[in-house]
């Protein structure tokens, strides 16, 4: 039984396993597809429930219309299904067979009471294919939940096999800051169990960014219509394309970034008293590029506090981390 993680998330679908790491955009769309191109045949092109849909960037740059959501509800939607067949997609890359997995996710914080239900419906066999192409299946045996934020502490406590590298990482009290597209966790931790009275959620994230600085083109700037993905990548460049020039956006950014970033410090600070009682402080998630500077300096009283390497990435990788070592 192979080992596999999925970090599904409101902006991004990362994957992790033995073919390694891939991420692509949370959106499905129709399949308009260009009728000509340098590269069509690399296009993919997902069969689900016998409807063809576009996946991640090529459906933001191609589809007419596209299906994204924000809600509590989600997991139990089409559009989180389509999109956890394109990450098992991903993950088997066309590989043939029958795959047998041992399944790794997560879930915010504030939602995490919904464990059972998300298990429930990733456990079972699954088709995946893509069109013009044979069918592949993947039966999910085993299926683990997780809180989002462990998947970061478990990317540093765990090696590539599945094996305990860091065990006073795992033993020792950690806070985490877990910055995601539209709630940011707030997790404490002690053997690897969460500490209920010092963990919370904070109902805001990278995608509140994303809508601040949206508003901010579509009023400034007339006949600027992006797309929330578009909106997030000149976020990430820090600069907007806008009759074939480039804006900066960078004060934009900046003026959006820090209250957030002082919203995220304060709950934390409460919650851990500053932190006093942390023998360490990891900040991650998708929208630590972001803010991480600004928490980092927020506890620089603090001996150990840690920006997270690849923080987007960090709790998919875990996720696999911890599947490999239940795995074995």
């Amino acid at each position: 039984m192979q080992a596999l993680a999925i970090d599904l998330g409101y902006s991004q679908t990362k994957v992790a396993g033995p073919l390694g790491e891939s991420m692509f955009a949370s959106v499905v769309g129709t399949p308009d597809v260009s009728r000509f191109g340098l590269n069509l045949n690399g296009t993919r092109q997902l069969v689900v429930n016998g409807s063809t849909w576009l996946i991640g960037e090529e459906a933001v740059e191609q589809s007419r219309f596209l299906q994204r959501r924000e809600d509590r509800r989600w997991i139990e939607s089409d559009e989180y299904h389509t999109l956890f067949i394109a990450a098992l997609d991903a993950a088997i890359n066309g590989n043939g067979g029958e795959h047998q997995v041992l399944l790794v996710t997560g879930l915010p914080l504030a939602y995490y009471d919904d464990k059972d239900a998300l298990q429930n419906r990733l456990l079972g066999r699954f088709m995946v294919q893509r069109k013009g192409q044979s069918p592949h299946y993947v039966r999910i045996r085993e299926c683990r939940v997780v809180p989002q934020p462990f998947g970061s502490l478990f990317s540093l406590a765990f090696d590539e096999n599945g094996d305990i590298q860091d065990g006073a990482l795992l033993d020792g009290i950690v806070g985490i800051l877990d910055i995601g597209s539209k709630t940011t966790n707030i997790l404490a931790a002690t053997h690897a169990r969460e500490l209920l009275r010092a963990s919370s959620s904070v109902n805001s994230g990278g995608w509140d960014i994303v809508r601040a600085v949206k508003e901010h083109l579509s009023t400034t700037f007339e006949d600027a219509d992006p797309r929330d993905h578009e909106v997030a990548q000149a976020i990430v460049n820090r600069s907007y394309s806008y009759y074939g020039r480039r804006v900066d956006l960078s004060s934009i950014i900046d003026d959006v970034v820090q209250p957030f970033a002082e919203q995220v410090s304060a709950t934390a600070s409460q919650l851990w008293n500053r932190g006093a009682s942390m023998d360490t402080i990891l900040i991650t998630g998708g929208g630590a590029h972001l803010v991480g500077g600004t928490l980092k300096r927020h506890f620089s009283r603090h001996a150990d506090v840690r920006l997270v390497s690849d923080p987007q990435m960090a709790n998919v990788r875990g996720y696999y981390r911890y599947a490999r070592f239940l795995a074995s």
